[in-house]
């Protein structure tokens, strides 16, 4: 299931729409905690749940999904409905995803800390609990199941998260989240890998229209392009010159 940013949105859609999954737990909790948000009781609640039901799959048994209802019920008490909130990433952030140079493995674990940061509730740790497949789509890459478990494996390796026993993963930074220290902040949840910073690998200087074959900005592509050039004659004169010998 998709990661959900903000619950009143999610809710007030799959009230219009119904279910994304028929009888899905995580739904009936998000629509008891917005019952709960315009002030029901927990007896109008699981009314309000029924007819939800009902509407959506006319031959729907309450008797029978009565345990589910009251599930839902019970675990929307533990926390208040999600909305959207503004994350804040800061300049060591930034410069501890660029020692990657791996502009792809870079969008993944920016999104990674973005999302960990939203939801965390533990403040000297950020965890990931989160599908991989979500995260991939948010970072906006492709990629087929081997490809996700090597960019996984890869940060997992290089130190960038830790795997934990409960299938989350850890990242690996030490939070200086300062409140003074605010370098970037995210607050569009469908769009967040549009506000990593893309920068040239050589100089430093944003790059606004990244090339999907390398990492410099104009300049120092032209420089880099040159050299390589420089170096290819030197190659060929030298090969050339062994071939006469």
């Amino acid at each position: 299931m998709m990661i959900i940013f903000d619950e009143k949105k999610y809710a007030e859609k799959i009230l219009e729409e119904g279910f994304s999954r028929f009888m899905s737990l995580k739904d009936l909790i998000i629509l008891s905690k917005y019952f709960y948000y315009l002030d029901n009781s927990s007896a109008q609640i699981k009314k309000n749940l029924i007819n939800f039901c009902k509407k959506y799959n006319p031959e729907f048994n309450n008797i029978i999904w009565d345990w589910k209802l009251d599930k839902a019920i019970s675990s929307s008490k533990k926390y208040g409905l999600r909305f959207e909130q503004k994350v804040n990433i800061n300049k060591e952030e930034i410069e501890f995803i660029k020692k990657l140079k791996n502009y792809k493995l870079e969008k993944i674990l920016f999104v990674m800390i973005v999302v960990a940061k939203f939801f965390r509730r533990n403040e000297n740790d950020l965890y990931i609990n989160a599908n991989i497949g979500d995260i991939f789509n948010l970072a906006k890459i492709r990629a087929d199941r081997t490809e996700k478990n090597q960019m996984i494996y890869k940060l997992n390796t290089s130190g960038y998260i830790k795997a934990t026993l409960v299938g989350t993963f850890k990242i690996e930074l030490e939070d200086k989240d300062k409140k003074d220290d605010n370098y970037i902040i995210v607050d569009d949840f469908d769009n967040i890998i549009n506000f990593y910073p893309v920068t040239c690998v050589s100089c430093g200087i944003a790059i606004i229209n990244k090339s999907k074959r390398h990492d410099f900005c104009d300049n120092c592509y032209k420089d880099f392009r040159k050299e390589d050039v420089r170096n290819n004659v030197q190659k060929y004169r030298k090969s050339t010159k062994n071939n006469d010998m």
